[in-house]
């Protein structure tokens, strides 16, 4: 057989399994993928009688994505199979896969296929692309995200974002002052940015319950519903100054300082969520004349987070987000319990664009 007839039958061949996945809103589409696939079959020598077993056995034990190392997970799957399989080879493959953003599963000019997508559909014949959302899997639709993962608010703009911001702060407290870019030199109030936590530690301390009262109007103004028990949990009380903002004796003082009072408080904490606990025992501190503040910037951004993703998941209309990464720590995410498995990275608030803010998470 000649290289030509040779290539075209590679080719049919991986249509034929693109087809039976239906991947490919058109035969040019299906296609198109099925050219991109080609080099990662040769690279890895995937010949026909290895897409037969790798279908046939998807087939007999459907896979399930599932959280953790996904390549571990395949292997193991693999390795499972009543066929001679070599296993090491596929999931080589997969990996390469992985990496594929194939034009044909664009569904607009604006809307790129991620990284993960193919695998996905590859790995689960019966899931679908929807009109919305990355994966329509057992009626169940899920957002696929790679190593970059961004949680974006739906409506709010970084401008808009310093205009309230503005509006809030604004001779209140002291703000920051932009170091580089178009607003350098600019007085503005940051106080989502790691690097100005211990100014805004410091500013909110002077006076804690104006500082409660401007951070409820911050969630408020920016679309971010906020109880006063979210708002209490960003303040832990301190007792003395002689340690660092984040020393850990600094704050097991105060925790044991209070330690007396709550055992006596009607507030006392048993029977309560971890935030409630905090709120009450900030009331008890406050009883007792121990009441010097630290607040807590990380928990400010895990808030601001929670409410971004509730919000983006009421307009997206998901049911799950995938958090693939490299594939080695697969992150699932329901609901904004679950982000307690990710850890923001940066932050996206770009207050001279209007870019809607948002942060980094992995």
């Amino acid at each position: 057989m000649d290289f030509k007839s040779e290539l075209n039958n590679r080719l049919s061949l991986i249509q034929d399994w693109l087809n039976y996945n239906k991947i490919g809103a058109t035969k040019e589409k299906t296609k198109s993928i099925a050219c991109e696939m080609f080099w990662s079959l040769m690279n890895n020598d995937i010949d026909p009688s290895d897409i037969v077993a790798i279908k046939a056995h998807i087939d007999l034990s459907p896979f399930s994505i599932q959280e953790g190392n996904i390549w571990t997970h395949l292997l193991e799957y693999f390795d499972s199979s009543p066929l001679s399989v070599d296993s090491k080879k596929y999931v080589a493959f997969f990996r390469d896969i992985s990496e594929l953003t194939p034009c044909g599963l664009n569904t607009s000019p604006n809307a790129s296929c991620g990284k993960f997508e193919l695998l996905y559909r590859l790995l689960r014949p019966n899931s679908r692309q929807p009109k919305k959302g990355d994966i329509v899997d057992d009626g169940k639709i899920y957002e696929l995200k790679g190593s970059e993962t961004r949680i974006l608010d739906t409506d709010l703009t970084g401008v808009e974002y310093k205009k309230k911001c503005t509006k809030i702060f604004d001779g209140h407290i002291v703000g920051n002052t932009v170091k580089t870019g178009g607003l350098k030199g600019s007085n503005v109030y940051e106080i989502e940015k790691t690097q100005y936590k211990h100014h805004y530690q410091t500013e909110f301390a002077k006076n804690v319950p104006l500082s409660k009262q401007l951070l409820r109007e911050y969630f408020k103004e920016n679309g971010w519903e906020c109880t006063d028990v979210e708002i209490d949990s960003m303040f832990s009380s301190v007792q003395s100054e002689e340690d660092t903002p984040d020393s850990p004796a600094k704050q097991m003082r105060s925790a044991t300082a209070c330690t007396v009072s709550i055992q006596d408080s009607p507030l006392r904490l048993e029977n309560h969520s971890i935030p409630e606990r905090r709120h009450n025992a900030l009331r008890i501190c406050e009883s007792v004349g121990i009441a010097q503040y630290l607040w807590h910037q990380d928990i400010l951004q895990k808030l601001i987070l929670q409410k971004m993703f509730i919000k983006y998941k009421t307009k997206m209309n998901f049911d799950k987000i995938y958090i693939f990464g490299d594939g080695t720590n697969i992150k699932i995410l329901g609901g904004p319990e679950d982000l307690d498995k990710v850890k923001i990275t940066t932050d996206y608030f770009r207050i001279n664009q209007t870019l809607n803010v948002g942060y980094y998470i992995v």
